[in-house]
Formats: C-alpha cells, structure tokens, sequence
C-alpha cells in the first residue's frame, strides 16, 4: 500500500509540472514594408525586410540551399489585392536563425493602392509559422459629393496563393456612416479576384471619415488592414 501512495504521490507531482515545448526550425518574418511613390520619374518602390525569426538556419534536409523566393508586389485597390497587378521576385538566402535581408523592387505608375511582400512565397522552407510570411499596405480614398448612400464594387485578392475561404471583417467604420458587404465570405482560389458590392450610408452632416476591411482566411491568416477614406467634397 506504501508503494501505490508513492507512486500516486509522484504522478501528481509530475503532473503539476509545467511541461515547456519549443517549436525548433526557422521562422521568416516580414518585419518592415516601405512604398515610395516617386511622381518625378512616376515609378513606385517597395523595400522589404525578412527576418528569420526561428531559432534554425533556413538550411534543411528538405531545403538543403536554404534558399527561398521573395515576391514584391503592387495592386489596384483590393482587400488583400485587386484585379490589377505587377510584381518582382527576389531569390534570397539561406539566413542564420537572427539573420535577416533587405529587398527592394521598383514598378512603373504612382497610382498603386496596395503593395505587398510576401517571404518565401513558393514554400521552399519549412517553418515553425507559415502566417508571418507576408505584410502589406492597402490605402485608397472616395473623394466626390456623397449622398444619403454610396454603392460601390469592392476587389478581394487571394494574396496566399492557395484555395481559400475569405471572410470580410468590419474592422472599423468612423461615427457618422455604416457600411454592409455582400457578401461577407468568398471563395478563392489561387491568385482569384472576386467582386463584393459595398454600400455606405451616410448621416447628416458627414464631412470625412473611414472604414478598416480585414481579410480573415479559413486558416486564421488575416490580409493587412484595408483602409478606405471617404470624403464628402460638398457637405
């Protein structure tokens, strides 16, 4: 009976015992994204820094280069991406765990509304976390005399290159206006555009505000924020 008790007391106390895993393996990170529209020579550039975040070299048994693709690239308006697109790879690597490269593309017009970069966008490495891999910029504005209601077609690009559902969040809408999208979810396969109507009501006295569109995939992946200003030239 001693022997049951013991054996009993030091199951519990190994139970109690926090048990800490780390996952081992690299990690890349899309840590910063800058665009500079250029309206001298109309050209806009995008820099991109990649992080390996993990605590691996990017070189693996089943990437033994440790290499990887980078893609760099702008849109017309879209959540995640709209039906207009121009893009650049650029082949980097292998990077220590903590070690990091800087890219930078240059695409014609200053009239872009989305940029995005997206590390390792062929899945050569195997990571700890594939839903880092990407950060974007999307900003664009209506400027015109609102009335009561604005009606308009909304793009959602599929920037993952993989079949998947999309759900449009409402991350933010300005006091003021409300807004609906039909529909709220899309299915997309890769590199899909589809069209979502956007309505827009306005109330008395609008002068200016804004609305933040999250693309939430089926995964859990969210797109960056997609920010839409509105403002009323004749209040």
């Amino acid at each position: 009976m001693k022997k049951i008790a013991l054996l009993v007391c030091i199951l519990v106390a190994f139970n109690c015992i926090p048990l800490v895993m780390s996952a081992n393996g690299p990690d890349l990170k899309v840590t910063s994204l800058n665009v500079i529209s250029d309206l001298n020579t109309n050209t806009t550039t995008v820099n991109a820094t990649i992080k390996n975040v993990g605590n691996a070299s990017t070189i693996t048994t089943s990437s033994p280069t440790g290499l990887f693709d980078i893609e760099l690239n702008v849109t017309s308006a879209g959540v995640g991406a709209g039906p207009i697109k121009a893009s650049a790879i650029r082949r980097r690597g292998p990077l220590a765990a903590g070690g990091q490269v800087t890219v930078n593309a240059v695409f014609q017009g200053t009239g872009w509304k989305n940029a995005h970069a997206i590390a390792d966008v062929n899945k050569e490495i195997p990571e700890t976390n594939e839903q880092n891999n990407s950060k974007g910029t999307c900003n664009w504005a209506y400027i015109r005399d609102f009335q009561e209601m604005f009606e308009t077609a909304l793009y959602v690009g599929n920037i993952t290159y993989d079949p998947a559902d999309v759900e449009l969040v409402i991350d933010f809408v300005s006091p003021g206006m409300s807004v609906t999208l039909d529909p709220s979810v899309v299915h997309l396969e890769m590199g899909d555009v589809a069209v979502v109507n956007m309505t827009v009501f306005f109330e008395p006295g609008f002068t200016e505000g804004q609305v933040v569109i999250l693309g939430v995939y089926s995964d859990g992946y969210t797109v960056s924020p997609a920010t839409i200003e509105f403002v009323d030239t004749n209040p």
